[in-house]
């Protein structure tokens, strides 16, 4: 791990065991300007006497002035402390940056935009560091968190402060108090986290959300969306949570394309902060295949007419604190119905081998409890298999074998957890 002195500003490098064991650090949570900031070409091999004119050394200086003032040997800063040209490194550091910030000893966190005084918590509300995909770890992680503002001025602390923050941030009080590990939390809370912050990049909205998740990706800057599909993926190898299927884009798609299996970005979990995990409904057991993603499922016939059925398949999630409609089932189409259909272009071509007993997901659909435990009591348990197309995501069932059909347990067993409020 490379770590920054902070009475010379020159790097050190240490393995991690000693970084725990013999070595404490703190880390500067910002924002970065393009142009500005420090970078590791600015202090390796010693620093440049260029890097401090640039506007950003200041914000470095000072925050190597704070961790001496708290007895501190070494900072690590994401500006300079990784070489973002080599990119093996860079892959690294991004894949255990979550471990940096949890292992530190404080993280400061310095807001440019919001002075010391009067109304600095409404300056603090509409700063831009509360808007940064990255920040997100950086408030979640770290056991000590100091805010200071544009002058170095201290603002607060999550320690003493965590109710403040947590009206500021939104974020629940006892994941901030570290009373709760982010695991705890369903997919769909832990991505309405991140809705409302973006990156530089694209591909920063699911990089940034690799340690929140514990899972690990390969950075291919360039694959715009695609990272948080493959983010998503990854999140499905290692959970078999169905939150992560109760997302709805929050804008209208123009050309009513269906729904699909995947959410685009992480804004379309925005109103998922309420979203837990069930607890006794379904079996798990989800995997990923060259043919998609297998899960096993309660489809339910729920409505029928002239152009076909409408199938239903039961979501294992509901919304706590919601009296209407609080659970959530995916709503299936057959493809032959769908390929009809002028609201959507399709290519036929495109699915010819899947024909057959195929569906697509349309919409989630929000059901009411009565209705939740009355098809879950008539419902069978089948096959499902997610796989995508190249406009949409697409979902078809395979009946299941007789002596492999899962057998449902009684409505009085579909208890919600307690610890997904």
């Amino acid at each position: 791990m490379r770590l920054l002195r902070v009475d010379t500003l020159e790097f050190v490098e240490l393995d991690e065991p000693a970084t725990r064991v013999l070595d404490r650090y703190a880390i500067l949570s910002h924002t970065w300007r393009y142009g500005h900031e420090i970078l590791f070409e600015d202090v390796a091999p010693k620093l440049q006497d260029t890097a401090k004119l640039k506007p950003g050394f200041s914000k470095v200086a000072n925050a190597c002035k704070q961790a001496a003032k708290d007895g501190l040997e070494y900072i690590w800063i994401d500006t300079c402390c990784m070489d973002k040209k080599n990119s093996a490194e860079l892959q690294e550091v991004i894949n255990r940056m979550y471990s940096y910030y949890a292992r530190s000893a404080v993280c400061y966190v310095y807001l440019e935009d919001v002075k010391a005084g009067p109304g600095w918590e409404d300056q603090f509300r509409q700063c831009r560091w509360l808007t940064r995909a990255w920040t997100l770890q950086e408030l979640i992680a770290p056991i000590d968190v100091f805010f200071y503002d544009t002058d170095w001025t201290p603002l607060c602390n999550l320690r003493d402060d965590f109710k403040l923050i947590a009206s500021i941030t939104a974020l629940d009080v006892r994941l901030l108090q570290h009373k709760r590990d982010p695991e705890s939390y369903s997919v769909a809370q832990r991505m309405s986290w991140a809705a409302k912050r973006r990156g530089s990049r694209i591909e920063d909205s699911a990089y940034s959300l690799l340690g929140i998740f514990d899972v690990h990706m390969t950075m291919l800057y360039g694959e715009g969306n695609n990272a948080f599909r493959r983010l998503q993926e990854e999140i499905i190898r290692v959970s078999t949570d169905h939150s992560i299927f109760a997302w709805e884009r929050l804008s209208a798609v123009s050309d009513q394309r269906p729904r699909g299996v995947w959410a685009s970005l992480p804004a379309d979990f925005g109103d998922c902060k309420r979203i837990g995990r069930l607890s006794g409904l379904l079996p798990g057991h989800f995997k990923l295949t060259n043919r998609g993603l297998k899960i096993p499922l309660p489809l339910v016939n729920a409505i029928s007419d002239e152009n076909g059925e409408t199938i239903l398949a039961l979501l294992d999630c509901y919304r706590s604190g919601q009296a209407d409609k609080p659970y959530f089932a995916l709503e299936l189409q057959p493809l032959t119905k769908v390929l009809h259909s002028r609201n959507h272009r399709v290519d036929p071509a495109l699915f010819a081998p899947y024909a057959i007993d195929s569906y697509l997901v349309i919409a989630l659909r929000h059901v009411t409890e009565d209705d939740f435990k009355q098809y879950a009591s008539r419902s069978r348990a089948e096959k499902i298999s997610l796989f995508g197309g190249e406009d949409f995501r697409t979902i078809m069932f395979t009946p299941g074998h007789l002596g492999s059909k899962t057998c449902m347990e009684p409505p009085a067993r579909y208890t919600r957890s307690e610890h997904n409020s």
